[in-house]
């Protein structure tokens, strides 16, 4: 969290702190972008549960014990490896599925290697964060952006989480 970040960075670390919080049972907590007074009160409340002391500010051991504990979350969902697509199949936008929560729980392992990736909340609604982090990875392994995601896009998915969960990573 240290370093000089311009204002759009900050908004898009603050959307990752709203989307960790909520994780953790923050509901009333938006995902918008801004450290408003829910997202306040949820840092309080997550600082006093770890023991960080008193407080509404995010700093680097803040930052560290909340992901550490959003990863610990996320591993309790956390399949040892994902199969990958028959041809023909397509997870798209606006679809609800179990198949979408594995897109999001492939996303946000590959998230944890590729800072700067939004953590997507695991409800299994192809939402447009979904979307965002699909165009994202398909831009970092050098293919076309699609929103659908398709047999060759989930078996590239599959494989990069399938290598990063094989090396503990």
């Amino acid at each position: 969290m240290n370093g000089s970040y311009s204002r759009r960075d900050r908004a898009d670390r603050v959307y990752a702190l709203q989307r960790m919080l909520r994780a953790l049972g923050a509901a009333d907590v938006e995902e918008n972008g801004n450290y408003d007074a829910a997202t306040r009160r949820a840092v309080r409340d997550f600082r006093r549960r770890a023991g960080l002391g008193g407080g509404d500010t995010v700093n680097d051991a803040v930052w560290e014990a909340l992901r550490g504990a959003y990863e610990t979350s996320l591993a309790a969902c956390r399949p040892a490896m994902i199969a990958p697509f028959a041809a023909g199949r397509t997870v798209s936008p606006g679809e609800v599925s179990d198949l979408v929560m594995l897109l999001q729980i492939m996303l946000n392992e590959l998230t944890l290697l590729c800072d700067g990736w939004p953590i997507l909340p695991v409800h299994g609604e192809y939402d447009a964060a979904t979307a965002d982090a699909v165009r994202a990875f398909c831009r970092t392994i050098g293919m076309p952006a699609q929103d659908a995601v398709d047999a060759p896009l989930w078996n590239r998915l599959a494989a990069a989480y399938n290598a990063s969960v094989a090396h503990g990573q």
